[in-house]
């Protein structure tokens, strides 16, 4: 990947927690923003919950016109939601990004089974259309999104569990964080007053924002969040998967500074500066008081049996 993309990754698709729609492949930007701007709405529980499979009703077509694409919640692999009662409409998204909502996959998965698609599926752009009757919440909605891929694009997949190279996240120092990594206060489930300094995101997900262009500096904030949302864009950013092996499992507040890393200078001016600061594994590391150590352990990956261009409605 090289560092334009990588940029961009980190840009768009943190910026708004919004785990790789905006993935190690995928080239529509428009796309990614479209997907990024959706506003972020916490869904109210409930105390008895329908259970969803799949739509009442629904359309798919391909997208010919070149209008920016849209989305009327986000699909990004957190909480986040906002009701639609029902409805979806999206349009304009590669195929990918449906998949990857659908079986709420990690980078390197969508990295993996992108690398498994044919080129129609890479290149065509759809609209999607449904409506139920009834609320759904977003994990229904990935239900009725995987059950419509497989009525309408005859879509397979399996899974596949290797070992690979991971990188185990850890303390630093056993029972003690890092300064800008602090348990998140019980009696403010919707954090209405924690708000890291300088950057402020959707309770209960991560943002990111590049703080300086020219230095390639950027600033990642999470309000009452696991360590384990934290580790899809550590991901991101180490190029392999990060496993949660710090025993910390309660909900925290952080922010975290470091320098985007310069991969290639490909389609870089030579001139361009360095980037300034801290690498994220040195941020990491000093700022939050985790460390990410190089380890062998189990990878799921995702693997197309069977694909096809989608039925007529």
């Amino acid at each position: 990947m090289n560092s334009r993309r990588g940029i961009l990754l980190a840009a768009i698709n943190l910026a708004f927690a919004v785990p790789l729609i905006v993935s190690l492949e995928m080239r529509d930007a428009a796309a990614m923003q479209a997907i990024a701007n959706t506003q972020y709405d916490a869904a109210s529980p409930t105390a008895t919950h329908q259970q969803f499979t799949q739509f009442d009703v629904a359309t798919i077509r391909e997208n010919r016109n070149s209008a920016p694409a849209h989305v009327n919640f986000p699909l990004s692999n957190d909480d986040s939601y906002v009701p639609t009662h029902g409805y979806m409409q999206a349009s304009g998204l590669p195929l990918g990004a449906y998949i990857q909502f659908a079986y709420n996959m990690s980078p390197l998965q969508v990295v993996a089974f992108q690398k498994q698609l044919p080129d129609w599926a890479v290149s065509a752009r759809y609209d999607i259309e449904a409506r139920v009757e009834g609320d759904p919440d977003k994990g229904d909605m990935r239900q009725m999104v995987r059950a419509l891929l497989a009525s309408r694009f005859k879509l397979r997949l399996r899974t596949a569990i290797t070992t690979a190279d991971v990188y185990d996240l850890k303390l630093v120092h056993p029972g003690r964080v890092g300064p800008s990594l602090h348990v998140h206060a019980a009696d403010d489930p919707e954090c209405k007053n924690n708000q890291p300094d300088g950057l402020v995101g959707p309770c209960g997900a991560i943002r990111i924002e590049m703080q300086d262009p020219n230095t390639l500096t950027l600033r990642m904030a999470g309000r009452n969040v696991t360590l384990d949302q934290l580790l899809f864009y550590a991901t991101t950013q180490v190029g392999r998967p990060v496993l949660n092996r710090t025993g910390l499992t309660g909900r925290y507040d952080f922010t975290l500074t470091y320098a985007s890393v310069r991969r290639t200078p490909d389609d870089l001016d030579v001139d361009a500066p360095e980037p300034l600061g801290p690498s994220f594994q040195d941020a990491v590391h000093d700022q939050l008081g985790l460390t990410l150590v190089l380890a062998k352990g189990p990878v799921t990956t995702y693997v197309i049996d069977h694909i096809e261009r989608p039925s007529e409605n």
